[in-house]
C-alpha cells in the first residue's frame, strides 16, 4: 500500500573532486526548471503551457514471477495473477508547434487475484502499486487540427513501488524506488482554445526491482511493466 512518508535524499556518489547526483534526480530537476521557465516567461512566443488531470485503468501480465526471500513466505518464485487496475494523477506541459514536453505525477495500482508461493500456499488479497514522476516528449502529427494523433517517449522516476500481501487481516509490505522508461501513443482533441481532451495508451518498463520488507527482513524481486489506458482533461493559459 502506498503510504505518506518523508522522502529522504538519495545517496550521492562521491569522488575526490565532485558529487554526482543520481540520474533520476538530475532528470526531474531539469524538467522542473524547464517548465518553470515556460510558465513564468516563455522563450518562444508560440509556447502554450497547460495543466491536465489524468485518470485511467491498467493491467499487468498474469503469471508474472515474484522472487521471494522472506521468513514469512516460502522462498523461491511465486506466480501472480492480477485483477483490475487503476491510475490517477496530473501533468504540466507545454506545446511548441508539433512538439510537446510534459512532466507528470501518476499513481498506479493493480489488485492481486491470486499469488501462489513456492510451497503452494496462496494469498488472494493485496496489490502491486507505484507512484511515478515522468518526464515525457511527444510528437503531434497534425498540431493545427482538432484531432491530433501523437507518439511519445520518456523517462520515469518510480518514486515508490511496492507489493502488499494481505492474509487474515495481516498485511506484509515490500517497497523501494527505481528508474524506468515509458512509451506512449494517443490522440488529443482540442475542443477550444483553452480546453483539451487526451486519450493515451502508455507502457512503463522497469526490470529486476528488489523491494525490501518494511520491517527490514526479506525481499521481493520482480519486473514492473504496467500498461495503462489514460484519459485526461486539460486547460491552457
Amino acid at each position: 500500500m502506498i503510504r505518506s512518508k518523508t522522502v529522504t535524499s538519495p545517496k550521492t556518489i562521491l569522488s575526490p573532486s565532485k558529487t554526482t547526483a543520481p540520474p533520476h534526480m538530475t532528470l526531474t530537476a531539469a524538467f522542473l526548471v524547464t517548465l518553470l521557465v515556460i510558465f513564468t516567461g516563455p522563450v518562444d512566443a508560440a509556447a502554450e503551457p497547460y495543466f491536465k488531470l489524468i485518470a485511467g485503468v491498467g493491467s499487468l501480465d498474469d503469471g508474472g514471477s515474484l522472487s521471494i526471500e522472506d521468513p514469512d513466505f516460502a522462498p523461491g518464485d511465486a506466480d501472480a495473477d492480477y485483477g483490475s487496475g487503476f491510475a490517477g494523477g496530473f501533468a504540466f506541459g507545454a506545446d511548441f508547434d508539433q512538439l510537446t514536453f510534459e512532466l507528470d505525477y501518476l499513481y498506479r495500482s493493480n489488485e492481486f487475484d491470486r499469488v501462489t508461493f513456492a510451497d503452494g500456499r496462496t494469498v488472494q488479497e493485496g496489490n502491486y502499486a507505484s507512484v511515478t514522476i515522468g518526464a515525457n516528449a511527444y510528437y503531434r502529427f497534425r498540431p493545427q487540427a482538432a484531432w491530433q494523433p501523437y507518439l511519445g517517449a520518456g523517462l520515469a522516476w518510480v518514486q515508490e513501488v511496492d507489493v502488499d500481501f494481505e492474509e487474515n487481516g495481516v498485511e506484509t509490505s515490500f517497497e523501494t524506488d527505481e528508474f524506468g522508461w515509458q512509451l506512449a501513443a494517443g490522440v488529443r482533441l482540442t475542443s477550444s482554445k483553452r480546453w483539451l481532451v487526451d486519450a493515451q495508451v502508455r507502457w512503463l518498463n522497469t526490470s529486476d526491482i528488489t523491494m525490501e520488507a518494511e520491517d527490514g527482513v526479506g525481499t521481493v524481486t520482480a519486473d514492473y511493466s504496467p500498461l495503462n489506458l489514460l484519459v485526461a482533461v486539460g486547460w491552457r493559459w
